[in-house]
């Protein structure tokens, strides 16, 4: 089955760190992805600045060098943002991601950049983080009642939430501490906000990269094959792959529930690429 990955990080060469931890070339990404037999993936930017690693610059020129990756980027909030951001998408940006400025996601500094970005057809890939200052990504307090307002006002956007403060609402919980909100719960899934505001807003959608991903359907298997069954439409495979040698369970955990027929072909190919197609218009 065809696999595109919606969420990469890599640099042109090697030598850069993330974390301390060694960040993945171009080159060694693409051998990552044929071992684990993923077709194309999509390179998140971290800067809109030339130098920086990982920069708009850089994952354009990487998505120029090969037909395996198209790329996001990102804009800094500013007087001439629409006419940045219109630039990124004429020279090839399919999106806004990943966007991690650790502001309010209602503040008007957030809302500058979703309004380019439903302006210029661009969906958004975001971050979210459980506080201002501590953890990076935009902020939104339990419930998620910042991202609820913004999808009510950008109704014509795409929005595609990712990170353990996002999937941690799959599932109610009684615990106010950021940190709560920056892990992977494990137990039965009581159903929450996520199930919710994507019953609500049919410009919400998913990606299952990371652990905060395949930690929310997987904690529960029973609920996870019931989440899987209503919203395939609207979930995206991908992995976070930002170092050699990492490993992501959900890929083979989705491929063990469609053996046993707990989930259909549909279900896996809407995840693995046709929501992907859908969405960025692209036949992959």
């Amino acid at each position: 089955m065809k696999k595109i990955d919606i969420h990469v990080h890599c640099s042109k060469d090697t030598g850069h760190k993330v974390n301390g931890i060694d960040l993945i070339s171009s080159q060694e990404m693409l051998e990552s992805m044929d071992k684990r037999g993923i077709y194309k993936a999509v390179l998140m930017s971290s800067s809109e600045k030339d130098e920086d690693v990982s920069s708009n610059k850089e994952v354009r020129e990487i998505a120029r060098n090969s037909d395996r990756f198209y790329y996001m980027s990102i804009v800094e909030p500013s007087n001439a943002i629409y006419e940045n951001l219109k630039k990124e998408k004429d020279q090839g940006s399919i999106g806004v991601g990943e966007l991690v400025y650790n502001k309010e996601f209602n503040s008007p500094e957030i809302f500058s950049i979703l309004d380019a970005a439903e302006k210029l057809q661009m969906p958004v890939l975001f971050h979210m983080s459980p506080e201002i200052g501590t953890y990076y990504g935009v902020y939104d307090k339990k419930g998620l009642t910042y991202l609820e307002e913004a999808l009510k006002k950008f109704k014509d956007l795409i929005f595609i939430g990712h990170s353990q403060a996002f999937w941690c609402e799959i599932s109610k919980y009684d615990r106010e501490d950021p940190s709560y909100r920056d892990s992977y719960p494990q137990g039965k899934v009581f159903e929450g906000r996520v199930a919710d505001l994507l019953r609500k807003y049919p410009n919400l959608y998913a990606d299952l990269s990371a652990n905060s991903g395949s930690n929310a359907l997987m904690r529960d298997r029973d609920y996870g094959i019931k989440f899987i069954r209503e919203f395939s439409d609207r979930l995206f495979f991908g992995t976070d792959t930002f170092a050699k040698n990492q490993t992501f369970p959900l890929d083979k955990y989705l491929e063990d529930l469609l053996k046993e027929g707990l989930i259909s072909r549909e279900d896996c190919e809407n995840i693995y690429y046709k929501n992907f197609e859908k969405i960025f218009k692209i036949k992959a």
